[in-house]
């Protein structure tokens, strides 16, 4: 009789570890792609196995005054591959690619480390 019940309430602490366990493993979800927007400095593509997207971003940045910060240009570059979307201003994809993009125009780009998934052209300001 104790055993059996001993028995049940040790089957009882291994099944709620197994869901405890489970839950843990679902709630681990993937880093979503970063977004960075800018205007288009340069369109590196003289190599066609890695060409680049480079864009200028406004940054906030700390001076030596205390809480006051300058906004400041910085350069961010992105490696486009075959398999990055690039999407003009209709939303459609854009059949020119990396010739579509010209110095100035406006896009936002999805990335993972240095890899642009997705560049999207941006209507002007």
């Amino acid at each position: 009789m104790l055993c059996a019940r001993f028995g049940a309430a040790v089957g009882l602490v291994v099944l709620l570890g197994a869901l405890v366990g489970a839950q843990d493993n679902r709630g681990k979800k993937i880093d979503p792609p970063k977004q960075m927007e800018g205007p288009v400095k340069t369109v590196d593509s003289k190599d066609a196995d890695a060409p680049y997207v480079t864009i200028t971003v406004k940054r906030m940045q700390p001076t030596s005054k205390e809480d006051v910060l300058q906004e400041v240009d910085k350069d961010f570059r992105f490696r486009v591959t075959a398999s990055t979307k690039i999407v003009g201003l209709d939303g459609k994809p854009d059949k020119l690619r990396l010739k579509g993009l010209k110095t100035g125009d406006r896009v936002r780009i999805e990335y993972k480390d240095d890899l642009a998934l997705e560049v999207k052209k941006l209507p002007p300001k």
